[in-house]
């Protein structure tokens, strides 16, 4: 027994000292500490670079597009003149939805126009939109599909979104 506890001390001292495993390209992945090689961590915390990092969402999405994930509409009255009220729900995975948002809004009947807005949504929220009732082609009583495109800080566009609307004040805010 006395020679085996020196023996068991030796090999603990021996292992200790080994190097820490290595992936398949020579980077140290598993080893759960966040960032440790900045090529493929491997652990499963948001941190490291855009090659791999297997935790179960994506944090390394450079140049991810805009999504608008859903369009409400409705009608207002301001001063004697009516409006369409829009709501974008865009969100974006890299967060470069900064201030000012560039989008682009075209009518079934109308070229397409580019708007700003000074609202700063970053990776989710709401971008508002109004259109007058009987100006560019959208008159009362009739039924327009308008269609957008939503731009991010990098210049990546969503995927054209439509909604369809009747400006004849059945749908008010």
């Amino acid at each position: 027994m006395t020679v085996l506890r020196p023996l068991l001390a030796l090999v603990s001292l021996a292992l200790a000292a080994c190097p820490a495993p290595r992936g398949p390209d020579g980077s140290d992945d598993d080893d759960g500490a966040d960032d440790d090689d900045a090529t493929d961590d491997d652990d499963a915390t948001d941190d490291d670079d855009a090659t791999d990092d297997d935790d179960a969402g994506d944090d390394d999405v450079a140049d991810a597009p805009p999504v608008i994930q859903n369009i409400t509409a409705c009608e207002r009255t301001v001063v004697g003149q009516d409006f369409i009220l829009f709501t974008l729900f865009v969100t974006d995975a890299d967060a470069d939805l900064l201030a000012p948002v560039q989008y682009t809004v075209a009518l079934d009947t109308a070229a397409p126009r580019s708007y700003s807005s000074g609202t700063k949504i970053g990776a989710s929220g709401e971008l508002p939109h109004s259109w007058e009732v009987g100006a560019a082609g959208v008159d009362a009583g009739e039924t327009h599909a308008f269609h957008f495109i939503v731009l991010d800080a990098a210049g990546n566009a969503s995927v054209l979104t439509s909604i369809t609307f009747t400006a004849d004040g059945g749908d008010p805010c």
